[in-house]
């Protein structure tokens, strides 16, 4: 489980769908690997939402959120489809 205040990441280590759940607004999500290549962007203008990782590889990546206030949220995550 991801320990930031406010925002909760499950389930580590994620299949299928990864999900972001947070105490304001998300503005904005991206997923990097490893490279800092964007492997996912989107902007769900909700509290929480699902991804789907289905197609993205194993591995570690990196995510980086914004919510409606403007904090930005980073942190780690494991993918194994």
């Amino acid at each position: 489980k991801n320990s930031t205040p406010g925002l909760r990441v499950f389930p580590v280590p994620s299949r299928d769908i990864l999900y972001f759940e947070s105490e304001k607004l998300i503005r904005e999500i991206k997923i990097f690997d490893t490279a800092g290549r964007i492997v996912h962007n989107s902007n769900p203008g909700r509290d929480i939402f699902g991804i789907d990782i289905s197609l993205i590889s194993n591995g570690i990546y990196y995510y980086r959120l914004v919510t409606e206030a403007d904090l930005i949220i980073t942190g780690k995550v494991i993918i194994q489809n």
